[in-house]
């Protein structure tokens, strides 16, 4: 039992250090913009469904979602093409491999995703839940785009402020704020709104009326470096084949 889990702990260091490249899972930054930036492909997807498999190319369980392209603001997918995405974690037949911070792709929904590569395997979402913006209508049928993971951020031209600008923080904002956010972003590399009258139909985020939508948890820590993170989990995977000696 001790070297089973020995093996898992493992695994969960090797994940880790085969996605630094990718930064697939690992979130070296939750900031919307930076990811914007450095994703290869973002798209707008129905989850058409999510299988989950006992075993990956790394050795522990993932799962493969199908998505379906909506829209593509970045990259050269095309609209109603479906395309595979994979998330690691999940039950192996006999343990259940957890891993912090992944995705998470629920069938029958609709996500704005940003997605990475690695040579021909399947995409993978980039910066795990950073990497996710549910979209949804609340009950007053407003569309809505909420982050899984962190805040928009970006600033308005403001002709009333000292500096010019006034800045936007919120975990949600509409979906026709996100299109605009995520096209300046990429078109001037800078999540500034500049036309004074284009500031005036983004500048005040949106407040989701939902009945009984759970309250977020505190169930993510502040994220270590990805260093500690192996070293820590390898110590681990030390103590337990010790043990069992």
């Amino acid at each position: 039992m001790r070297y089973a889990i020995a093996t898992l702990i493992l695994a969960a260091a090797l994940i880790a250090l085969s996605e630094t490249g990718s930064q697939a899972a690992s979130c070296v930054t939750e900031d919307f913009s930076d990811l914007l930036k450095r994703a290869q492909c973002i798209v707008e997807v129905n989850i058409v469904s999510v299988k989950p498999e006992a075993t990956s190319n790394l050795g522990i369980p993932r799962e493969l979602a199908n998505l379906k392209v909506l829209r593509c603001h970045k990259g050269n997918l095309e609209a109603g093409s479906v395309i595979e995405c994979e998330t690691f974690g999940g039950n192996d037949g006999k343990n259940v491999v957890v891993m912090p911070g992944q995705a998470k792709l629920v069938a029958g929904t609709k996500v704005l995703l940003l997605l990475t590569k690695v040579g021909d395997g399947p995409w993978r979402v980039l910066a795990g839940e950073a990497g996710v913006v549910e979209m949804y209508r609340d009950q007053t049928h407003a569309q809505i785009a909420q982050r899984a993971k962190g805040q928009f951020e970006y600033y308005v031209r403001d002709t009333q402020s000292l500096s010019g600008y006034t800045a936007v923080k919120s975990a949600a904002i509409s979906t026709e704020q996100l299109g605009k956010l995520v096209q300046v972003v990429l078109t001037t590399g800078r999540p500034v709104f500049e036309n004074v009258a284009e500031s005036k139909t983004v500048a005040a985020p949106v407040k989701p009326i939902i009945e009984n939508k759970p309250a977020p948890t505190a169930e993510h820590s502040v994220p270590f470096g990805k260093i500690a993170i192996v070293l820590g989990l390898t110590s681990l995977a030390w103590l337990a084949i010790r043990r069992k000696a």
